[in-house]
């Protein structure tokens, strides 16, 4: 299915470089020889514990943990933050639909470096399908997962927005159902046992609208939290900062 991705991914590609401050430290990996980016920035003490950002499905990758505030916010409040490309995605190459095993190397890179860290994956709108996809059979790894504005499956998010790429994926699913199922995420998340998980939906989103975050709680069957939010797609930590950075710290204190 990979000589599918170009139809889906294409125009994510980065539009440019990011220069990035001293304090984010390269430890990038190859998986099969290809370039998985991976930068890793600590706060001014001694870490509470980790968190792993998994980007949206923007051409900024793991930039936008950067420009929208996400980053520096975790390390004010003493976290080491960890972020990364998506293969595809900014500065990692392209390994076709691999996500969930990028996120995989990348919670076995963390826990290589830092043994005894708590770590938590926070996913916004594809990170956040993707973290799902990419810890659940590893699930004693993480201590938490933060789901912002995921999908309830590929083919509704493909149907929401009205595009062709819908019938070419349902006539896909169709023909190999089976290698649909990873992209269910309501059944996907039914398979975590133990670890707890915040999800965060804005009211007024109509990417990832808020019905895709209910029947994503309802699914879970481990301890969950819903929190909505009066905000559109990927606006939340702009339009509602104090609350927002509040719910997060809160679920990763209790964690």
């Amino acid at each position: 299915m990979d000589f599918l991705k170009p139809l889906f991914f294409k125009k994510y590609r980065p539009r440019t470089t990011y220069n990035y401050e001293d304090k984010w430290e390269d430890h990038s990996i190859h998986i099969t020889g290809k370039k998985l980016s991976v930068l890793i920035a600590h706060p001014n003490v001694e870490p509470e514990g980790t968190v792993l950002l998994a980007h949206p499905m923007k051409h900024l990758g793991k930039q936008y943990f950067v420009e929208y505030g996400h980053a520096e916010a975790y390390l004010n409040c003493g976290y080491r933050v960890v972020l990364f490309d998506f293969n595809g995605f900014g500065e990692s190459e392209d390994r076709g639909f691999a996500f969930p095993e990028d996120v995989f190397e990348v919670v076995q890179l963390i826990h290589r470096k830092f043994a005894r860290t708590k770590l938590f994956l926070h996913g916004v709108s594809f990170g956040a399908s993707q973290i799902i996809n990419g810890i659940v059979e590893n699930e004693q790894l993480v201590d938490g997962l933060i789901i912002e504005s995921s999908v309830s499956s590929n083919l509704a998010y493909y149907k929401g927005r009205g595009s062709r790429l819908y019938y070419l994926l349902n006539l896909y699913n169709n023909m190999f159902p089976r290698k649909n199922e990873h992209n269910i995420y309501t059944k996907v998340i039914q398979k975590l046992n133990t670890t707890p998980v915040l999800l965060i939906y804005g009211k007024q989103d109509v990417i990832t609208p808020l019905w895709m975050g209910e029947k994503l709680f309802a699914a879970a069957t481990t301890e969950k939290r819903l929190e909505v939010f009066d905000t559109k797609h990927l606006t939340t930590i702009s339009e509602a900062p104090e609350k927002y950075r509040q719910v997060i710290k809160e679920f990763i204190t209790e964690h």
